[in-house]
Formats: structure tokens, sequence, C-alpha cells
């Protein structure tokens, strides 16, 4: 690897000094993330305050109604479990975590970015674009596991890159555990799985030389897969408890997967392969077509077909080019062929920092005013989109919603358990007997003067997911009267 990188250095002395540059974009950073924080947005943040408040409480999955996978990304409920006990139950300790690693994910693709080019300007200018980049700013602040995995994967890979200079058995192990501990987060390290041995095999075979401490990180994850499933075997009687998990999440959401986001009837082999092609299609115009992305892809595509013409960036080019070509394909079924579908917006994730370093590699050849031009319409752009991803999540409502929740904190509430989740969360889980859940049953049993939330999007979905409702018809006689309705949610109350 040592052949790929440059030791050129250019100063990048424009704008302010460069050695209180990458201060400033911190800086920067931490700001704009405050400016557009979300807290609580009612979807999977729910789930994952639910889990982690039951940890806490000694009741740990006791009763979760809920994505079965997340019962095995361990980390997202431990760290969000170990801030609520040092700060509390609130909307901010839920988000303090990945917005930290979101903040640090901006030196760590300045680190790699020097690793891999050894060139300030790009380091800086990749540094900057991760900074500002819409997607990561906005789930800086909302409780998902993908940012928070992510990072270590990241983490991992520069250490990977660091070994691979230095011949550092050292490094190759730190990254195997970085790349381990991102499993407990979610499971995207399975790409990375296949990338690495790829590459060690490619160097195997076809490069001038090759190092097999480089397997040290496949040896440590299988050997942490190993662990896990022989503690999978102490608690759950079952080995292959991930995978059974698996296989379970699809069952639960099949209607978020390929082929059933594509078909609405019976799927014979012809139009399963018609709608093969079109998810992967589409997958490809999620990856390179999306106004959130400010055509980072594209540019980092047009500087891949440059590195790859000169022949230069090998392992950047495997990074990058691997993922494009396993997140549309890669299966998360493993019983059926099923791609994951990417229109999700934070599947991105895993692309961040080959989209940012790339794109810096190309646009860093720009004469100083034209870069600074272009970083300053970039920066212009995601404030634009940073509004939309707000609208997008409803938050002017939902900050009503959750103050409404707070002014009635005192009442008895019943919704189905999703939502339950998140106004228990709201009222810092102080009166959860309070809130009372109708998933499965099969009527409303209300007394006079409480309350019924009803979210017309969550409903649907969760029946769906094949739990059961009581008939909300009955909401519209004159035994409830309608109290308010604020963005998704109806909020009801017994009067009769």
């Amino acid at each position: 690897m040592n052949s790929e990188i440059s030791n050129t250095k250019n100063s990048f002395n424009f704008l302010i000094p460069q050695k209180y540059f990458l201060l400033l974009i911190l800086v920067a950073a931490v700001i704009i993330r405050i400016i557009f924080f979300n807290g609580l947005v009612f979807s999977d943040d729910s789930y994952y305050n639910w889990l982690s408040f039951q940890l806490l409480d000694g009741s740990y999955n006791s009763g979760f109604a809920g994505y079965p996978i997340f019962l095995i990304r361990k980390f997202s409920t431990l760290f969000n479990s170990l801030f609520f006990a040092l700060f509390g139950y609130n909307e901010i300790v839920s988000v303090l975590f990945p917005f930290i690693l979101s903040i640090l994910s901006v030196i760590l693709v300045y680190k790699i970015s020097e690793e891999l080019i050894n060139q300030k300007r790009i380091s800086l200018t990749a540094s900057f674009l991760a900074a500002f980049f819409p997607v990561d700013i906005i789930f800086a602040s909302i409780n998902f596991s993908d940012l928070e995995c992510v990072f270590f994967i990241n983490l991992g890979i520069y250490f990977y890159i660091k070994a691979a200079r230095q011949n550092n058995y050292i490094y190759y192990v730190i990254a195997g555990i970085c790349l381990s501990v991102s499993i407990l987060f979610k499971e995207y390290a399975y790409y990375y799985i296949i990338l690495l041995a790829g590459y060690f095999l490619y160097n195997l075979f076809l490069g001038k030389k090759n190092r097999f401490q480089a397997m040290i990180p496949l040896l440590i994850i299988s050997a942490f897969l190993c662990l896990e499933g022989i503690y999978y075997l102490i608690t759950e009687n079952n080995f292959y408890y991930r995978f059974s998990i698996f296989r379970s999440n699809y069952i639960y959401y099949y209607y978020d997967f390929f082929p059933y986001t594509q078909a609405n009837e019976k799927i014979n082999f012809s139009t399963y392969l018609i709608s093969l092609v079109k998810h992967i299609g589409n997958n490809i115009k999620y990856l390179f077509v999306r106004r959130y992305y400010l055509f980072l892809p594209i540019f980092a595509a047009v500087q891949s077909y440059i590195f790859i013409k000169k022949k230069e960036q090998r392992f950047l080019l495997v990074w990058f080019v691997g993922l494009l070509v396993l997140m549309p394909l890669m299966t998360v079924s493993l019983t059926t062929y099923s791609p994951i579908e990417l229109r999700r917006i934070w599947y991105i994730y895993p692309l961040v920092i080959p989209f940012c370093i790339l794109t810096a590699s190309l646009i860093s050849k720009l004469r100083p005013i034209y870069l600074s031009s272009a970083l300053l319409f970039y920066f212009i752009g995601s404030i634009i989109i940073l509004f939309v991803f707000q609208n997008f999540f409803d938050m002017r409502n939902k900050d009503h919603f959750k103050q409404f929740i707070k002014d009635n904190s005192e009442k008895i509430i019943y919704t189905d358990h999703h939502t339950a989740y998140g106004i228990r969360f709201i009222n810092g889980f102080t009166k959860n007997n309070n809130v009372k859940i109708f998933t499965n049953v099969d009527s409303l049993r209300t007394n006079m003067d409480e309350l019924i939330v009803y979210s017309g999007q969550v409903i649907p979905e969760l029946k769906k997911q094949k739990y059961i409702f009581p008939d909300f018809n009955v909401l519209r006689d004159d035994r409830y009267k309608l109290v308010t309705s604020i963005g998704q949610f109806e909020v009801y109350e017994r009067i009769k």
C-alpha cells in the first residue's frame, strides 16, 4: 500500500491559516448539528429507547414488541443505557452518543485521507464535506444505530490502512476488534468482510506482495461470531441465534424487503426476475441520483475513474467501488435472494467517507478561489437539504405533540405499543403505568376523561406486522371527542 500513497504536501492556505482550519470545521460542525437538533422522531428510536430503559430496569426484552433484529444490536442498547444511567432520560441524552461520534467522524475522515493521500488540502476538504454532509448532520441527533455502526467500521478501516503501511500486526488486531464491535450496532460489517477478503485474495494472487497479517481482522471477526454464538447457546439455547433473528426479522418486516416491495400479488419466477432487475436499477438510482447527497456520489465516481486510469489508490477504489457493487446486491435474507432496498437515506452511511475523500481529491485540484466557491455552494446546499429533512420528519408537529404529552402527563393515555414507547420516553419513563397499550386487544375499554392517541401512519404498518387492534371507528361516535390533531397524531378523549 505504501506505493499508492503520495508524499506530496500542499498547503491549504486560503480563507484562514491552515493550522486552524480543522478546528474551525469541528466547531462549525457542532454548531450546525445543534441548530438542526431533532431528538425523538417516533421511529426506530422509540424502540431503542424502550429497550435501553428495560435494560436499566432489569426487565430487558420483557413483552417487547418491535423488530426482532434490535435484540442483537446489543451495543446500541448498552451505550444508550449507559448515557441514560449517567445523565437521565431525555432527548439530548438519547442522541449524545451518535452526536459525539458524528463529530469524531470529521476527524476520522481527515486521518484516513491523510493516511491514503497525504495532502493537507485534500484531507481538510474531505473533512469539510463530511462535517456538512446533510445526512450525517440530521442523523447526529437521532437515535438510530447506523451512524454508530459505521463510525466503528471506519475506525477499523483506519487501523487497517495504518497496519498495511507499517506492517504492524497490532493495528490489524485493533481493526478486527473495531469491525467486530460494529456488528453489535448494525450489520454493515458484512460488506467489509467480503471487501477485505477480496482485497487479500487479490494481493495474494495478483499483487506484487502480500502480508498474511492482513487476514488477522477477518480471523478476529470469525472468532467474535463464534464467541457470540456460544453466548447465545448459553442464553438462548441457539448457537445460530443471530441468523435466526435475521430470518425472524425478514418475516416480521417482509413488506419492506424485496420482492414484496415490488409486487403486490403472488410472485412467480418471471415476475420475480423482472422485479429484481427493477429493484437493482432503483438501488443504483438511490445511490447516485438523490438531492440529499449533493452530487458527492457522482463526483466520487468521476474521481474513481481517474484513479483507475492512473492505477492509483487501489485500496480506496476497492472500498468505494466494492460498496457500490455490494450495497445494491447484498441479500438481507439467508433463505432467499432479497437485496436490500436503498431508498432510505441513512443506508448511505458506509459510503460517506469514501464519497468525501474521492470528491475532495477531485475538487481540490481547483484554484483556491474556485475551491472556496465550490465549498460555499456545498454549504448552502446542505442548509437547504437540512430544512427539507426537518419537513420530512415533520419536526415542528412532533415537537408540538411532545409538549402536548408533557402537559397531559397525569392523564391516562391509550395508544399502540410503538407510540407508547415514545410517549413514555417523553415523560422520562416516570409514568409508564399512565400509558396503556391497546395492541392485540379487541376493543377499547377506556373510562371518562382518558385520552386515546391514534396515528394514521403507524397503525397500518403495525397491522402489516400481524398486530391486532380495536375497531377505531368507535372514535367517531358520540362517546369520544377529538381533542386535537397534531401532524400524524389524533388525540381523542372519552366523554361518555
